[in-house]
């Protein structure tokens, strides 16, 4: 049995109604697409509507552009047609389905943009978008009947089923006049004809009260989606920067700011996800994945600046040295990866021009921190409490759970019973994604130690007489160890190992325990975001639904600098050390 894939964005019923169109996504050639439409118009009586779809002109071999209404009216000049790009968001029309829509010159469109004109003022053909609506309108329906739909969706909902997928989030379309019809996926469920889950959402918010979870195993209403902008196909998504290929536009906004906040609140206060959730890095302009790699790359340094660092706590029983000092000895170098990402991201962000320019003000900081005091807690009540010998490292963990509980609830009064209950279960999604991976490790790992390679290369470093060079081939060995096996695993069994093996050596070249045991743990963190394990890039990954592989790309700058930042620590004890006097 293999497992089924879901489709997270697809129109069902849009393209059980496309099967019906001419299928387009042969035409290889801007002449091979004509010559397809010429072929249906000599079908088709004159004055029926053809509709074709699936064609991307960036693809052709001869002429990488759009045909304009006079190339469609050369080969189909007696039935009005609309052909549609693959992407849904650009169509072009003859003159015959142009006139039907009543799209001439000096025609005003509802979104500035999306019907494109020549300089004199004729229309090229070429529709963007919810441009389409007003020749779309005039189409007759090919499927009038509740049967015939039902017949469209059933047969739409086979040949998913044929590529693997067994579920689909089916936006319930309702711009460009293509309404889907809820009941056509209700009715094929009570027949036992719906062969794909059906996951809705809908891009006008339902006008009745509808909430988000309604439904059973097979049909289940969902999120309400906000048409924000279009696609880069379309070169109507909407860009920080001008399209390359064509600097006059950034892409074409649906909505102004204020104009978009007020329905993502009236959906919230009904209950309904909104389909655009955004992070704050999005939202000012980052590219999804550089922002999940530096977030990823900043979560790396929880393990550094305590509590409760469990690596920290693991060598430190192991080397028999104080783990309270190396909780104070992580502080230093935490604060100096924190830095150098902070510079990394300053000089990214300024040559693509990410993030928005805002004047600091005193006034800003001051009622940021005097909001966020309670929180600003948490690592104080935490270190103060273990130093004090009021609770262990590890059962700060649980006093930081409750206290943020609390203040959750009484203080910023965003968690509730419905809240908690999602993070939590959000929790176990994205533990059961990524602990499958830490088995897998551990195993590895295990695997390693009854091999004996720790202890052969351990032997191999101490044939080397230079001090420098055993360091580096040290810190070459544990950034590897890291690349394949997750910190924790790492600490749980290898550095029960790798301690009494290793740290004699350092000793004997004069690093301290407590140094050591930064560099080794500062080494297995950078192995947190390092391919092609990198624990911190699945978890990311999970969460942001950014691909590993594009991650890892942006993560590679974050990583480099972070080497240097850990050969500083290597080489310069008081970066370490030096805190504890």
């Amino acid at each position: 049995m293999l497992p089924g894939m879901i489709d997270t964005h697809q129109h069902l019923f849009a393209y059980a109604r496309d099967r019906l169109k001419l299928n387009l996504k042969g035409a290889k050639s801007f002449e091979q697409l004509l010559e397809l439409i010429r072929w249906r118009a000599g079908e088709t009586p004159d004055g029926q509507w053809i509709l074709g779809t699936g064609f991307d002109h960036e693809k052709f071999t001869d002429r990488k552009a759009l045909p304009t209404k006079e190339d469609l009216d050369r080969v189909c000049p007696n039935n009005p047609l609309i052909i549609t790009r693959y992407c849904l968001h650009v169509n072009v029309a003859n003159f015959l389905a142009l006139k039907a829509g009543r799209i001439g010159p000096g025609f005003c469109p509802k979104v500035a943009g999306t019907v494109e004109f020549r300089p004199d003022g004729q229309p090229t053909g070429t529709l963007r978008d919810a441009a389409a609506a007003d020749v779309i309108a005039r189409i007759p329906d090919p499927l009038a009947t509740q049967e015939g739909r039902k017949d469209a969706v059933e047969a739409a909902c086979h040949e998913l089923n044929s590529f693997g997928l067994t579920g689909v989030h089916a936006i319930q379309g309702l711009h460009c006049n293509l309404p889907e019809f809820t009941s056509v996926y209700q009715d094929l469920s009570d027949e036992g004809r719906l062969t794909a889950r059906v996951f809705l959402g809908f891009d006008r918010r339902p006008g009745c009260s509808i909430r988000t979870g309604l439904g059973d195993g097979m049909v289940k209403y969902g999120f309400y989606k906000l048409y924000v902008a279009g696609n880069m196909g379309g070169r109507t998504a909407l860009l920080t920067q001008p399209y390359e290929d064509d600097p006059s536009t950034c892409g074409i906004p649906n909505y102004t700011q204020e104009k978009l906040d007020a329905p993502v609140k009236l959906a919230y206060d009904l209950h309904i996800q909104v389909g655009i959730t955004i992070p704050e890095m999005k939202k000012e302009g980052y590219e999804p994945a550089y922002a999940t790699a530096l977030a990823a790359a900043s979560g790396t340094i929880g393990v550094i600046i305590p509590p409760p660092s469990i690596p920290f706590v693991i060598y430190g029983v192991a080397a028999q040295c104080s783990i309270s000092n190396l909780f104070i000895a992580g502080i230093i170098p935490g604060i100096m990866i924190g830095i150098v990402l902070m510079g990394v991201n300053y000089f990214t962000a300024r040559k693509n021009h990410y993030g928005t320019k805002k004047k600091f003000s005193g006034k800003n900081l001051f009622n940021s921190f005097r909001t966020s005091i309670w929180a600003l807690l948490v690592p104080v009540i935490i270190l103060g409490g273990i130093y004090g010998g009021i609770f262990t490292p590890t059962e700060s963990a649980v006093v930081a759970i409750v206290y943020s509980l609390i203040i959750g609830v009484l203080v910023y009064r965003e968690l509730n019973l419905k809240t908690i209950y999602q993070a939590l279960r959000d929790t176990v999604l994205i533990n059961g994604q990524t602990t499958f991976l830490v088995g897998i490790s551990m195993a590895f790992a295990r695997f390693l130690t009854m091999s004996q390679v720790p202890t052969t290369i351990a032997g191999s470093i101490l044939n080397i007489s230079n001090p420098v060079l055993i360091l580096l081939v040290i810190n070459v060995f544990l950034l590897v160890v890291g690349c394949f096996i997750d910190n924790i695993s790492s600490c749980v069994i290898l550095t029960p190992i790798l301690t009494p093996i290793l740290l004699p050596i350092v000793t004997g070249i004069g690093m301290s325990p407590i140094q050591f045991g930064i560099v080794m743990t500062v080494n297995l963190a950078i192995g947190f975001i390092t391919p092609p394990y990198g624990c911190n890039l699945f978890f990311a990954s999970a969460i942001s639904d950014v691909p590993v592989t594009r991650i890892a790309a942006k993560i590679l700058p974050m990583i480099l600098i972070m080497i240097v930042v850990l050969l500083l620590l290597t080489f310069v004890p008081a970066l370490s050390i030096g805190i504890l006097g």
